[in-house]
C-alpha cells in the first residue's frame, strides 16, 4: 500500500527516508565486503544434505555477494578470506572431516561440478576467462573473489571438550587469516587503522549516495588523505601515475622513467655547480662526460 505524504515538508522527509533505504537495501553490503578482512558464514545441516544446501545458500551468498562488490570498487588492497562453519555437525562424521584442512578439500570437491550446473555460475567462470584466469571448478570461481577459503566443523551438543577444540580451531583459522589480510594490506601501502577505514568507509557512503552505478576508488581516496607532495619526488610520482594506463607492469614504468630521472639529477648537479666526487666517475660511462658537457652549455644559454 502506497504511503501519501499530505504536506510538501513531510513528502520531501519522506523521500530522503525512501532514498536512504533504498541505498541501504542496494550498496551497504557492498561497502562492508569491500572493507573486510573475512566473511565468516555459519550454518546448520544434515549430514545427508551438506552439499545440497552448501551448494544452493552459501555458495550463492559468497559469490553473488562478491560479484556484486567487487564489481562496485577500483584498487581494492586485497580480497576478504571466507570461512565457512559448519554447525551442529554430527559427531559420528569420520574423524579426518574434524581438520579444517581436510574438510575444506572434501566440500570443495563435493561442489566442484555446480560451476556447470548452474548459469549464473557458467557466466561468471565465462567473465574470468575472458581475463585470462583458468577457471575449472568452483573453487577455482570463488578464489577469483576471496584471498582463501576454509572450513571448520563445529559439533552439536553432548561432546563438550571436543566443542571447544573445534572452537579454539575456528578461533585459530579467523586469527590466521586475519593476519595474512593485514600482512597483505601492509604490503601493498592499503593499510587503515579505525580513522582512515571510518574515512573509506563515510567516502563510500557519500559516493553511492551521489551515484549507485559507478564504482567506488580506494586509489581517489587514498590521493584525497595522502596528497602527493610538491616536490621533485612528487613530481615523478604524478608523472608515473599518468602513465600507469600506458603500461601492463608497474615496474616497467620505473624502468623506463629510470632515464629522465637521472638526467634530470645529473643536469640539476650541474646546474647547482654541486662539489663531491660523484658515485659513478668511478664507473665506465662514455656518455657521462659528454651529457656532463651538454648539460653545462645548457645551463649557459
Amino acid at each position: 500500500m502506497p504511503f501519501v505524504c499530505m504536506h510538501k515538508k513531510e513528502r520531501v522527509v519522506c523521500l530522503q527516508v525512501a532514498k536512504a533505504f533504498f541505498f541501504l537495501k542496494e550498496r551497504y553490503h557492498d561497502i562492508t565486503w569491500s572493507a573486510s578482512r573475512l566473511i565468516l558464514v555459519t550454518f546448520a545441516h544434515e549430514r545427508l544434505t551438506l552439499r545440497r544446501v552448501f551448494e544452493s545458500t552459501v555458495l550463492s551468498l559468497l559469490i553473488n555477494w562478491a560479484s556484486s562488490s567487487l564489481e562496485k570498487s577500483l584498487n581494492q588492497p586485497t580480497l576478504p578470506h571466507a570461512i565457512i562453519a559448519l554447525n551442529a555437525t554430527d559427531t559420528k562424521v569420520d574423524q579426518q572431516e574434524w581438520d579444517s584442512e581436510y574438510v575444506t578439500n572434501l566440500l570443495m570437491a563435493s561442489v566442484a561440478g555446480a560451476i556447470g550446473r548452474d548459469p549464473k555460475y557458467r557466466a561468471l567462470r565465462d567473465e574470468w576467462v575472458d581475463r585470462g584466469r583458468i577457471i575449472q571448478t568452483m573453487k577455482d570461481l570463488l578464489e577469483c573473489y576471496y584471498s582463501s577459503i576454509s572450513v571448520v566443523r563445529i559439533p552439536g551438543d553432548g561432546r563438550y571438550m571436543m566443542i571447544d577444540d573445534q572452537v579454539k580451531k575456528l578461533h585459530d583459522v579467523v586469527i590466521r587469516r586475519c593476519t595474512e589480510s593485514f600482512n597483505a594490506k601492509r604490503r601493498s601501502r592499503m593499510l587503515s587503522n579505525s580513522e582512515t577505514l571510518n574515512v573509506y568507509l563515510q567516502c563510500a557512503f557519500d559516493h553511492f549516495a551521489q551515484d549507485l552505478h559507478s564504482p567506488f576508488d580506494f586509489m581517489d581516496v587514498s590521493f584525497k588523505m595522502n596528497p602527493i607532495p610538491l616536490d621533485f619526488g612528487g613530481n615523478i610520482l604524478k608523472l608515473a601515475v599518468a602513465l600507469k594506463a600506458r603500461f601492463d607492469d608497474p615496474k616497467r614504468i620505473f624502468k623506463e622513467l629510470s632515464f629522465m630521472v637521472a638526467s634530470c639529477i645529473l643536469l640539476d648537479c650541474v646546474r647547482q655547480n654541486l662539489r663531491g666526487k660523484s658515485l659513478l666517475s668511478g664507473c665506465p660511462s662514455p656518455g657521462l662526460p659528454r651529457f656532463n658537457q651538454d648539460a653545462g652549455s645548457l645551463t649557459r644559454a
